[in-house]
């Protein structure tokens, strides 16, 4: 997972934090 982010942050960094924001939105949300 952290290659994939790694990845991700190297290519479009705003986009991957914007998707890193989500995905923590939506686990918060599932307790």
């Amino acid at each position: 997972m952290d290659t994939f982010v790694s990845f991700c942050s190297y290519h479009h960094a705003s986009e991957t934090k914007s998707l890193l924001e989500m995905l923590q939105g939506v686990q918060a949300s599932m307790g």
